[in-house]
């Protein structure tokens, strides 16, 4: 018979409870700090150390190798594109445009001078030999 509405829920577990696996976990965790810190290393230290030991059981340290990797060695990421892509996010420049545009830039420079010779005279920079 279901639970008439507006009942509180009663029974089963409770809220906040640990499960046996996350208690594991937590006692895992606290032996090995407890350890690292009679040995005077860091976690880190004392990861690779349970690594290297053959002694040491194969899951074992192959954990600890899985919790020192990130410690140790950059994540790879995935990159699209090509190494065009990687060096400018931009638009590839097109030189035969560019070219083209500062072609016409001078030629309407040259055009403005000999319509306007005073204008070119005043804007000019002294020469080094005239400071």
């Amino acid at each position: 018979m279901p639970r008439p509405k507006g009942l509180p829920k009663t029974g089963g577990r409770q809220r906040g409870s640990l499960n046996k696996r996350t208690i594991a976990q937590q006692n895992q965790t606290k032996t090995i700090r407890q350890a690292a810190k009679e040995a005077g290393s860091s976690p880190l230290e004392y990861m690779l150390q349970v690594m290297r030991d053959p002694a040491t059981e194969a899951q074992r340290r192959d954990e600890m190798a899985k919790a020192a990797a990130p410690y140790c060695h950059a994540r790879l990421q995935v990159i699209q594109g090509g190494a065009e892509d990687q060096i400018n996010d931009k638009k590839p420049i097109n030189l035969l445009v560019v070219a083209r545009q500062v072609a016409l830039a001078l030629h309407l420079a040259d055009k403005q001078l000999e319509q306007h010779p005073s204008v070119g005279k005043a804007q000019q920079f002294p020469s080094s030999t005239e400071l």
